[in-house]
């Protein structure tokens, strides 16, 4: 007994050819092409994670939103003009940003009476008042 094969299903041609589509939402591309380029040296650029986003909106850079996106270019434009060319110190800044927001300066409970920034913080002064240390 042979077997014989199928013939294979007919397609029809498309007008236009697919676009691939990426992985993940929009706002997380950039974060993570921008977090790419700053490891490989190539953006100078803090590239914030969401908890190193947050750190970098309540001490003052950029503007709290509701947008992830809009939030995350709004830190790093007002971030940009402070930040220095060499590019391992910004690798650095980028996991400390990133550990402190994990750690201390947490989403729903932030623990500023253990955070040595609280002097620069604008979060801090507008919630918690004077520092009382």
């Amino acid at each position: 007994m042979s077997v014989k094969p199928r013939p294979m299903p007919s397609r029809t041609p498309r007008s236009k050819p697919r676009t691939p589509k990426a992985a993940g939402p929009p706002d997380l591309q950039e974060a993570g092409a921008d977090r790419l380029m700053l490891l490989a040296h190539g953006k100078r650029t803090l590239a914030p994670d969401s908890n190193a986003l947050r750190v970098l909106v309540r001490l003052g850079f950029g503007a709290e939103s509701e947008d992830y996106t809009a939030k995350y270019r709004s830190a790093a434009v007002a971030a940009e003009p402070q930040l220095p060319g060499d590019c391992d110190w910004l690798v650095r800044a980028h996991q400390l940003l990133r550990r402190h927001g994990q750690e201390v300066c947490k989403r729903s409970a932030p623990r500023c009476e253990v955070c040595p920034l609280t002097r620069l913080c604008a979060w801090y002064a507008g919630r918690a008042g004077p520092l009382r240390r």
